[in-house]
């Protein structure tokens, strides 16, 4: 891996294809080329699809529209005929596809099917499946309602006599897949002698009517098939003569259970899982893939005691590194599954593959993502190891991740878990590359037009508990630019949207830990720009004892409007201000804002200030001539004179006349003499 603290950089953002652009419009647009039919919809006359762009039209109907996900009226009768589509794929998984329209869908020329979790589907369709025969490949299967009707079909014997008499053989078809040609197959959260109608169910004849006589099989996916399955079904598989596997993939199946496994390799006595695997891979020697992810089979690596601590030559020849897989015969995998394992095998070095999936690094968590993004628990798993990387380390394959977040949320749209653990990690995605894209925009003149959006949405990233200093930072910085240089109406949008509340609380989190850093000062610089010639805002900031906050951390600003500045007409406020005129801190800035407020409390006149010390005359002749607190001397020339300019122009418009007059007099006496 890189080992650059840099993320990644993204892609080239291209556009979308003319071709997938009109068929989004399709999709968006479908009954406008569909006729309706007694039980469905048709292509209306004179409009026909090929191959390839049937398949992407069912590809977008499945995803991005609700068309397919109600039985009574969905759209799955446009693809009845033909001679007008032609599908190569069946991706169904979560539709309400019938039995009726699966029987029409199988007669297209399809390579992969998935049914899982179609709970429209019933008994007797097995027929249908066998329709594609000749040139289907990749099966997946699932879902708890789905597999239990597959069982109960497949011991369905109530009718046998009868077919045996009207289709004589052939019947004998009906309970198994006729598929010899199959590549492929996933079995999903198949559950054995589960009562169906009170019916017990013996779920060996499974793996006898289902998985064997599938010859041509390379990749078995036996993904959550461990429940209450029993002694014979486990020998069934250990018996199971596949020549051609190459991948066998056991995520959370039989839990790695002692007498399962046991079973399994009809070998009762050994109860080492090391041992289990090496019987495994013996029984299968062709296997490349290799996924025991949520099971115990990667055992636990000896303890090495001949390890010295002397300083002693190392030999010229070292013995060879110890295989990280205990049980393994030497075979190097290409890819192997690691995920959730006991003990965390997947942080272990010398593991005899080229691709594992755990949750030891970057590359293993993404590919974790990416590999289970049809297998719910484990991909709540990645996805949650996924977030912890983004918010205590460094992710620097943001793009990847983003990519593979979002096909694993959209193919498990029904799953709380998935999206919820999902979402989290997008949080840290989406918001710190918008905020970081939102930076090179020119606020606020550019997000004029989506003003209040914007300001919502930063706001709520504020209250979000993230403990993301970036985010938080970046988030205020934004806030403040939106907050800088617009008219009145903008800043109340501000505060009516509670920006004065927010940022008060975030200010009391930071005095209640004693943080003093960057974001506390910009926090204080947004509540001076938000309240600036906003009278509501500023009465905010007071109900929010927002005076209290600025006794603490020494900034504020509600001079502006005239009834409230009698709150500030205090000695302990009006001291603080006087002050922070011999300030150093930030330049001139500290000093700047403090002579504003002073300023702005002296353009009520004298009966307005009620308090003996300072006195206002003290406090008048300290903002003109702000001698230096520390030697004694006037400032030089130059800086005395950019902070009166300063200074006038707050004062110009505030001050009565006669104290103007004073004021300009008597600068102009100060510049000279210093000359």
């Amino acid at each position: 891996m890189n080992e650059s603290n840099e993320v990644d950089p993204w892609p080239i953002n291209r556009p979308r294809t003319l071709e997938d652009t009109c068929i989004l419009f399709l999709v968006n647009n479908i009954f406008k080329y569909l006729d309706p039919t007694d039980d469905s919809y048709c292509l209306k006359p004179g409009i026909s699809f090929p191959q390839g762009l049937s398949d992407k039209i069912l590809q977008n109907l499945v995803t991005s529209s609700k068309l397919l996900s109600d039985p009574s009226d969905n759209v799955f009768g446009m693809f009845n005929n033909r001679a007008t589509t032609s599908l190569t794929e069946l991706p169904l998984r979560y539709t309400a596809v019938t039995n009726e329209q699966l029987n029409f869908l199988c007669l297209h020329p399809i390579r992969k099917l998935d049914i899982s979790y179609c709970s429209e589907i019933k008994s007797q369709f097995i027929d249908a499946i066998n329709q594609a025969s000749r040139t289907l490949q990749y099966l997946q299967i699932g879902g708890n309602d789905v597999i239990e009707r597959l069982d109960y079909l497949l011991h369905e014997e109530k009718d046998e006599n009868t077919h045996v008499k009207e289709r004589g053989d052939a019947s004998q078809q009906k309970h198994t897949l006729d598929l010899p040609h199959l590549r492929s197959l996933c079995l999903r959260e198949f559950q054995g002698f589960k009562p169906i109608d009170d019916m017990p169910v013996e779920s060996h004849k499974i793996i006898e009517r289902v998985i064997q006589p599938l010859r041509s099989l390379t990749h078995l996916d036996l993904y959550l098939c461990g429940w209450g399955l029993g002694q014979r079904f486990l020998i069934e598989i250990g018996n199971l003569d596949l020549p051609n596997l190459v991948s066998l993939t056991l995520c959370d199946t039989l839990n790695g259970s002692e007498q399962a496994f046991d079973n399994l390799m009809k070998l009762r006595k050994l109860r080492n899982p090391e041992k289990r695997l090496s019987r495994l891979l013996e029984a299968m020697p062709n296997l490349q893939s290799l996924d025991i992810s949520g099971t115990n089979l990667a055992g636990e690596l000896p303890v090495d005691f001949s390890v010295s601590h002397r300083l002693e030559p190392k030999k010229q020849e070292e013995e060879p590194k110890q295989c990280a897989l205990p049980g393994n015969d030497g075979r190097h995998f290409d890819f192997l599954g690691l995920l959730n394992c006991p003990g965390d095998p997947c942080q272990r070095a010398n593991l005899p593959a080229s691709k594992i999936t755990g949750d030891g690094n970057e590359d293993q968590i993404l590919l974790s993502v990416f590999v289970y993004r049809d297998k719910p628990t484990l991909l709540t798993r990645a996805f949650n190891a996924l977030f912890n990387k983004f918010r205590f380390e460094m992710v620097k394959a943001h793009s990847v991740a983003l990519e593979y977040i979002l096909s694993g949320m959209e193919r498990n749209k029904h799953d709380k878990h998935v999206q919820i653990s999902g979402s989290a990690s997008l949080f840290y995605i989406m918001m710190r590359n918008g905020c970081l894209t939102l930076c090179h925009f020119n606020i606020p003149e550019e997000v004029l037009h989506c003003y209040t959006r914007l300001v919502k949405v930063l706001l709520q990233m504020l209250q979000h508990d993230h403990n993301d200093d970036f985010l938080m930072r970046i988030g205020i910085f934004l806030l403040n630019s939106l907050a800088c240089q617009v008219e009145s109406e903008q800043k109340q949008i501000l505060g009516d949207l509670s920006i004065i509340e927010v940022m008060c609380a975030i200010i009391k989190v930071k005095l209640n830990n004693h943080v003093c850093d960057e974001i506390l000062e910009v926090c204080w610089s947004l509540l001076w720009n938000v309240t600036d010639e906003t009278e509501p805002n500023c009465s905010r900031f007071m109900d929010e004892e927002g005076m209290y906050l600025f006794l603490d951390c020494l900034k504020g600003n509600i001079a502006e409007v005239q009834r409230l500045r009698s709150t500030l007409m205090n000695e302990e406020y009006v001291q603080v201000f006087t002050d922070f005129l011999e300030s150093e801190k930030d330049v001139i800035e500290v000093s700047y804002n403090a002579a504003g407020v002073l300023s702005h409390l002296l353009s009520d006149g004298e009966k307005a200030w009620t308090i003996a010390r300072p006195s206002r005359d003290e406090v008048i002749y300290r903002i003109v001539v702000w001698p230096d607190s520390t030697a004694g001397d006037v400032l030089p020339v130059p800086c005395l004179a950019k902070f009166v300019q300063i200074i006038i122009d707050i004062m110009k418009n505030l001050l009565e006349p006669e104290w103007w007059a004073m004021i300009v007099k008597f600068t102009h006496e100060e510049i000279c003499a210093n000359h």
